[in-house]
């Protein structure tokens, strides 16, 4: 479905060098190293993570300030002795612990070493091949790197409800509002949905718990409305595409029919009341359309 879109699959077989390991962590950082001589900024996003609307203000501040970009995980992170072969001196905190469940990073020669680096030391991993670098899944890894050149790069988080949503996905509730996600707690639109747990949206695991957190009904409903715009823009017919344990989306779809057909899932998020617009123009390079003086919405982060 994804080739009828447009896009670009890879076949896991390209990132075969040497003895590299092909788990789904390992190739999240291989795919960075690959495509960041490709393109001008990448966006690294993960499969249970989906979008609520236009990331035009992180791109470009992204673009503007060469940072790496993503939601902020937990309250850091301690490095012991096992993270020495990083090169750091240990023991040490990091307290920009950026999630990679959706990051953003201008390709800088820095940022190129970076991923480089990434890539390398996931194959080398203490979860991936009984290596030398530790680290909770890539993102650890990722987040120990960026410690070692914190004199190079920096790191900007953003707010962990609004973006990456570890440990609050279930816990938070959203509403519907304009036609968008709404976060009653920060009292802001949500700009990303990512579950960050075992039970994935397309999962029956994900299904049953729903019955406990009606709140969280809003959330599946934005990500069964996408999926059905996928399918009808790819002319795919979804009993088709979907494995066996997934085939309730579809019966899910009539199910929620109501709460879809509430939702807009094009143009900019809604300004809300006192919040101040950004004027930019994007430059050569970082979109195919000429878009000059379009108003967007400011970056939401923690510094």
């Amino acid at each position: 479905m994804l080739k009828a879109l447009g896009a670009e699959v890879d076949e896991t077989g390209v990132y075969g060098q040497g003895d590299r390991k092909q788990g789904a962590w390992e190739l999240k950082a291989y795919a960075a190293e690959r495509y960041a001589d490709q393109a001008p900024v990448i966006v690294g996003i993960d499969a249970d993570c989906t979008l609520c609307g236009p990331v035009d203000d992180i791109l470009l501040q992204c673009e503007r300030t060469g940072e790496f970009l993503g939601g902020k995980d937990g309250d850091g992170v301690v490095y012991d002795k096992s993270y020495e072969p990083y090169g750091f001196p240990v023991p040490a905190r990091n307290d920009a612990y950026m999630s990679t469940s959706l990051y953003f990073c201008k390709t800088t020669q820095i940022a190129k070493e970076v991923l480089a680096e990434w890539a390398d030391c996931c194959a080398k991993s203490v979860f991936g091949s009984n290596g030398i670098f530790h680290g909770h899944g890539d993102q650890g890894v990722l987040n120990a790197i960026l410690y070692k050149r914190r004199a190079d790069v920096s790191v900007r988080l953003l707010e962990n409800d609004l973006w990456s949503q570890h440990w609050v996905y279930w816990q938070r509730p959203l509403e519907i509002r304009d036609g968008r996600l709404f976060n009653l707690t920060l009292q802001k639109h949500q700009r990303s949905l990512h579950g960050s747990g075992g039970e994935k949206p397309w999962d029956l695991s994900y299904r049953a718990r729903l019955e406990k957190y009606p709140h969280v009904q809003v959330s599946y409903a934005w990500f069964l409305a996408f999926l059905e715009r996928a399918w009808k823009m790819a002319g795919t017919d979804p009993a088709k595409t979907l494995e066996v344990q997934s085939q309730h989306l579809i019966r899910d779809l009539d199910l929620y029919r109501g709460t879809i057909e509430q939702l807009v899932l094009d143009g900019p998020l809604p300004v809300l009341p006192g919040q101040p617009l950004v004027k930019r123009a994007f430059r050569q390079g970082l979109s195919k359309k000429k878009r000059v003086d379009e108003q967007v919405q400011p970056a939401a982060h923690e510094s």
